[in-house]
């Protein structure tokens, strides 16, 4: 059973769990932790993908008062719930298609283990492939135009789609972290919001400033800034 601020009743269920309840999100996590955690032992394993050390700015701010808080940790991936990033990095640009296939059989073979087929298709499970180095564009030419963009995933019939670009939540993510078509994007549909909330407001004056500066952050000002915390 769950409930949550503002249900006036407990909502029961006898099998599984309801979308959105607390206990669903509860029960996918710690799922969730398993997989992962078998997943990226068996990368580290493979030597697949890299460890990269974060140091902990604020960490002595608060080690009086949290004295095993680390001065920094090994981050081997960036996970959300169920979305994930893993870096892989070679020495050679040539070399980066191979680790990627080898990676994405890892990843099919260990969410098979646990009864879940990864999704392949366009914007689901995809590579956002940089290229750096001396054979960066032979690379980049062997990849995109005779392979078209697509990498076999070793020990299977499906293949990786392996793009420069990727939108996750909305948001466009560059492989060489250009920021400007997620920025010409966001400040277009805030202009967007901006002309409706317009009309809106002049239709109904009685509304007031107060009420439409507030209006204006909630519905404008949230699309300028939305995800910018992750």
């Amino acid at each position: 059973w769950a409930t949550v601020q503002g249900l006036e009743y407990v909502s029961a269920v006898s099998a599984g769990t309801t979308p959105g309840g607390p206990m669903a999100d509860l029960l996918f996590n710690f799922i969730m932790s398993r997989v992962l955690g078998t997943l990226f032992s068996r990368l580290l394993e493979a030597d697949l993908i890299d460890v990269i050390n974060v140091d902990y700015p604020s960490a002595g701010n608060i080690a009086q008062f949290f004295p095993s808080v680390p001065n920094s940790v090994d981050v081997t991936e960036v996970s959300f719930v169920d979305d994930v990033a893993l870096p892989i990095t070679t020495t050679k640009a040539l070399g980066l298609v191979n680790k990627l296939s080898a990676a994405a059989s890892i990843c099919l073979s260990v969410f098979a283990e646990y009864g879940l087929r990864l999704n392949f298709k366009a914007g689901k499970s995809e590579g956002v492939v940089a290229f750096h180095g001396e054979d960066r564009l032979k690379a980049r030419l062997e990849l995109f135009e005779v392979s078209s963009g697509l990498v076999p995933v070793q020990g299977s019939d499906v293949s990786l789609r392996v793009v420069t670009e990727y939108k996750h939540l909305g948001t466009f993510q560059d492989a060489y972290g250009n920021q400007s078509r997620e920025t010409t994007h966001r400040a277009g549909s805030a202009a967007g919001a901006r002309v409706k909330l317009c009309k809106a407001l002049k239709a109904t004056p009685s509304l007031g400033k107060p009420v439409g500066q507030s209006l204006a952050g909630s519905l404008v000002k949230t699309r300028l800034t939305y995800n910018a915390q992750t």
